[in-house]
């Protein structure tokens, strides 16, 4: 009985480590690839168009459509600045453990950012 409780928690710990991991390389590679290319978009506008704050249009549009907050940003003449954000929603341990540390209810989500500077 004792031997099959062991297996089970091993189990259980192993599925808590694909679900968490997986969720968490996902939403890191997402906010990454998508921040990037909004940033990109963004100083290629900014290029063309040298009025302040002129990519912000794209930027807002592309981060709806990809799913992701922008949280930040900024243009030069010849670059943009981006700092997206997306929630992590679903983890079984890191969310709750995250939660728990910044005092807040279980169901809080995890947040990730990541800032990239593009220039066309």
């Amino acid at each position: 009985m004792k031997a099959w409780i062991k297996w089970a928690v091993i189990a259980l710990l192993a599925l808590t480590l694909v679900n968490d991991g997986g969720r968490f390389l996902k939403a890191v590679y997402t906010v990454d690839d998508r921040t990037r290319a909004i940033a990109f978009e963004a100083a290629k506008v900014a290029r063309s168009n040298r009025a302040p704050n002129s990519g912000w249009p794209t930027a807002q549009k592309m981060a709806e459509e990809a799913g992701i907050e922008v949280i930040g940003y900024e243009q030069t003449q010849t670059s943009a600045t981006v700092v997206g954000r997306i929630d992590l929603k679903g983890t079984w341990l890191i969310g709750p453990v995250r939660a728990l540390l910044n005092r807040q209810p279980l169901s809080a989500p995890f947040p990730i950012e990541q800032t990239a500077t593009q220039t066309p």
